[in-house]
């Protein structure tokens, strides 16, 4: 499949949207949902009878292409992508996964969370499990694709584990997975124009209507690149608000830190930025919701995560390369962030 082919399945009006833009409105919702529809009520969604409740890709769940009529399988069956109806509005719901929502074309009106948020082409929203939200009745020319983040083993242990664990998108997924969280949060990333975010979205949408050979692993590398490039597009406009305030700016001083984790003191990195040693962990827990030393261990921890996916040093070794001496408080650090003790999340990346 070509752009010009996924143009063509995507604008194309399915039996549904044909009826509801004669007039014909039906309440096909009320079955994925589970809502009476009654005002203040918020549903809870299931799709094709399928159940996601406990975070997980069903065994027997499908690794690449069409699971029921409209929702697709990609990455492996670790994302679900369907294309949202027109010209029917989808009331107030939530649901267990995780989903990341792209508007192809046009606009989409949302209500999250109690506040009205209009997404423009190209930007990306990525909703936590559980947040309240409904969807306006959409244009012919809106077109909105949903990516459904169903198993969480693979955000967690493949996209999470990839991407630095010190910025706020990652934050923001770590939070996802807490019992503890609230889960009501969103994140909006402002990437209209975005050249890659279109691009990467494109080729996901293709390799999910249409699997290549390689579908399973072609989207998951996909899927890296969007998380990738949508943190690059949350830093950009961050600082840009951050400028527009005249704020001392906390990005320069994440990216320090990224670059001089195994080393690098909170004296270092005031004298740095000519501020305060305690400013300097009062900006990071403001912004981040991290103070400097959990920063570094944050740091230390994502990059002993990525030897010991990519690399086949020892445990020690991987510890030492980090900047940890203490192996006991390694061990004690590493199931903290990632739940298990570094040589079975080790194992578990290489099944």
């Amino acid at each position: 499949m070509n752009v010009e082919e996924l143009n063509r399945t995507l604008f194309s009006l399915t039996p549904n949207e044909e009826r509801h833009r004669a007039g014909q409105l039906s309440e096909d919702w009320k079955e994925s949902i589970g809502t009476d529809g009654a005002e203040g009520s918020v549903g809870r969604i299931t799709l094709g009878g399928v159940d996601f409740s406990h975070g997980e890709a069903p065994a027997a769940f499908p690794l690449s292409g069409e699971v029921v009529p409209g929702l697709y399988a990609a990455a492996g069956g670790s994302i679900l992508v369907r294309q949202n109806s027109r010209f029917n509005p989808v009331p107030l719901h939530t649901h267990d996964y995780i989903e990341m929502a792209y508007v192809y074309a046009g606009t989409c009106a949302q209500t999250i969370d109690g506040k009205e948020v209009v997404l423009q082409e190209d930007e990306v929203l990525l909703l936590d499990t559980g947040c309240p939200h409904a969807i306006a009745a959409q244009g012919e020319g809106d077109i909105m694709v949903s990516f459904l983040l169903v198993d969480r083993s693979f955000l967690r242990d493949e996209v999470l584990g990839s991407i630095a664990r010190g910025n706020a998108l990652s934050r923001f997924l770590t939070d996802a997975f807490s019992e503890e969280s609230d889960h009501r949060h969103y994140v909006r990333f402002s990437s209209r124009g975005n050249r890659r975010v279109r691009l990467f979205f494109q080729e996901l949408m293709c390799e999910a209507v249409d699997p290549s050979t390689n579908a399973a692993f072609i989207s998951r590398e996909l899927f890296r690149l969007i998380f990738a490039e949508l943190i690059n597009v949350y830093e950009k406009d961050y600082a840009r608000r951050e400028r527009e305030s005249g704020r001392v700016p906390v990005i320069p001083i994440v990216h320090y830190i990224e670059e001089h984790y195994r080393t690098c003191t909170q004296e270092r990195v005031a004298e740095r930025f000519s501020i305060s040693p305690k400013y300097v962990s009062v900006l990071l827990k403001k912004h981040t919701g991290m103070n400097f030393r959990q920063m570094i261990h944050a740091q230390r921890l994502g990059h002993a995560a990525q030897f010991l996916r990519t690399t086949r040093l020892p445990v020690t070794e991987v510890a030492h390369e980090v900047g940890y001496e203490n192996m006991t408080f390694f061990y004690q650090k590493f199931h903290e962030a990632y739940g298990c003790a570094p040589a079975e999340y080790r194992r578990r990346i290489q099944r």
